[in-house]
């Protein structure tokens, strides 16, 4: 028996005996390479289940092991909200190949959902790589001045959590980004208070031209939970959350060793 199947036998069966704690403390002991071999013997959930396990840094590690035949093969097998869970952990430039393979009315609805159109209608992924605009995520919170404490309350509790910030992004009625609402402020106002009389006036903002170093400067300067990303309109176009910001650094560490 090769190394990778004895691998990925180890771990089935503590994921069969819901030791998920277990398998990934095996895991962990292998290089990212030989865990990327080694799942490739396992069924597609039990593929997303440990890379859920691992971590994002872990998981992102793995699976830019992975060759794009394998993950194509595995996305093709997996409903909307496990195939963004595993699309958190692409290579950015893997993004639009995997994509394109689905095909689809899949291919559009995620598309649209992580890395899709943004307001100006360019696809994220068309970005260069290495700069906001191509990592950013275009689905986050925004809401209209207009609206009060209480709806955006509603806002939120009505709305997928998965891949947002803390934070709400206030825009006006053309999507120009006027400011920011920390969630936490909205608790113990008046439901009628407009979002307007409490926002955060000046936001820092990037382009979608920003480097990823850039963004990550910006972030750790201002202590920021995410970097919105805004047109040459001042247009909000998504934003890049703590998670990413980590990654950024990961990878610029990383470099430097």
């Amino acid at each position: 028996m090769d190394e990778s199947r004895r691998i990925a036998e180890r771990v089935q069966r503590r994921l069969r005996k819901n030791q998920d704690v277990q398998a990934a403390q095996i895991l962990g002991e292998y290089h990212p390479g030989e865990v990327a071999t080694a799942i490739r013997a396992l069924e597609a959930p039990e593929q997303l289940r440990l890379l859920r396990l691992m971590g994002g840094g872990e998981a992102a590690a793995v699976v830019r092991h992975m060759n794009l035949n394998d993950l194509a093969g595995l996305v093709k097998t997996l409903n909307d909200h496990d195939l963004m869970g595993l699309i958190e952990y692409l290579p950015s430039d893997e993004i639009p190949q995997i994509v394109d393979r689905l095909g689809g009315t899949q291919a559009t609805r995620i598309a649209e959902r992580i890395h899709g159109i943004t307001p100006t209608g360019i696809p994220s992924w068309r970005f260069d790589a290495g700069t906001a605009g191509r990592t950013m995520r275009v689905g986050v919170w925004a809401i209209s001045e207009d609206d009060t404490v209480g709806h955006a309350i509603e806002y939120v509790r009505s709305r997928d959590a998965y891949g947002q910030t803390s934070m709400l992004f206030v825009v006006d009625s053309h999507r120009h980004l006027l400011g920011v609402i920390p969630i936490t402020a909205l608790l113990g106002l008046a439901p009628t208070v407009p979002l307007r009389l409490i926002q955060t006036q000046r936001t820092v903002r990037v382009g979608p031209g920003a480097s990823h170093r850039e963004v990550a400067r910006l972030a750790l300067q201002y202590s920021l939970q995410a970097v919105p990303v805004v047109d040459a309109n001042g247009c909000f176009l998504g934003s890049l959350i703590a998670d990413d910001v980590f990654s950024i650094l990961r990878d610029e560490l990383a470099n430097r060793i």
